[in-house]
């Protein structure tokens, strides 16, 4: 019985460190085709009332500027998200922003919306669900924060 548990034990810890020597690994590749990368990216997502459209605007790899789009969202709830969370992103330089509570649909899309430009920065391709819902390329175990640190896009 204690050779089972020893060997769950070694198992465990090898499985671990193979996945801290591919995080460590992730982080140290080359450099990111989005770092340093200028210019306008438009994504878009499903929100509440139809499709919601976002523009970040990325100069040297930051993100300086956000607009968003949703003509059918919910007016006082949606239309709340529509116009606080871009300037959020705008202002903390991430799209890692809190949504607005009572539109959580419309918070969402503006966020995967935003992860589409981003995506689009860093020359991923983005393909669109049958919900048009944007899906991203992001490895297991990493937060948006990770993400957009290896693609070059700081908030400093």
């Amino acid at each position: 019985m204690k050779k089972a548990q020893i060997k769950k034990s070694v198992s465990a810890l090898a499985m671990a460190a193979v996945i801290a020597v591919s995080l460590f690994g992730y982080g140290c590749g080359t450099k990111s085709t989005s770092a340093g990368v200028s210019g306008d990216f438009t994504g878009t997502a499903k929100g509440m009332g139809g499709d919601v459209t976002v523009t970040l605007t990325l100069e040297d790899g930051k993100i300086t500027g956000c607009t968003a789009e949703g003509k059918d969202e919910t007016p006082g709830i949606g239309t709340m998200a529509l116009e606080q969370l871009p300037g959020a992103i705008a202002e903390s330089g991430s799209i890692a922003v809190d949504g607005v509570a009572t539109a959580t649909i419309t918070s969402d899309a503006i966020r995967k919306a935003a992860e589409s430009c981003i995506n689009q920065a860093k020359g991923v391709a983005v393909a669109p669900t049958e919900a048009n819902k944007a899906e991203t390329v992001v490895p297991d175990g990493l937060s948006v924060e990770e993400v957009e640190k290896s693609l070059g896009i700081t908030n400093e």
